[in-house]
């Protein structure tokens, strides 16, 4: 949990990037948001190398009940 004026810190970081539901900021926008308050040290590069990868994907099938049933199960 934080302390309270790390709460309070937060806080008013969140109302300076979230000024209002309708007009949320961009990816870049909250990006450079947070690089010039110093909460990251940089901004990640993107490749497009991600949905390369992706592309490439075949999952692999199974025997059985599947996992999602099984947890569904397991919780109850």
């Amino acid at each position: 949990m934080l302390a309270p004026e790390e709460q309070i810190k937060v806080r008013e970081l969140l109302d300076d990037i979230l000024p209002s539901k309708s007009n949320p900021p961009s990816r870049e926008e909250y990006e450079k948001y947070l690089l010039s308050k110093g909460i990251i040290s940089h901004i990640p590069t993107r490749t497009g190398k991600r949905s390369e990868e992706l592309k490439d994907f075949k999952p692999i099938e199974v025997e059985g009940e599947p996992l999602s049933e099984m947890i569904i199960r397991e919780r109850r």
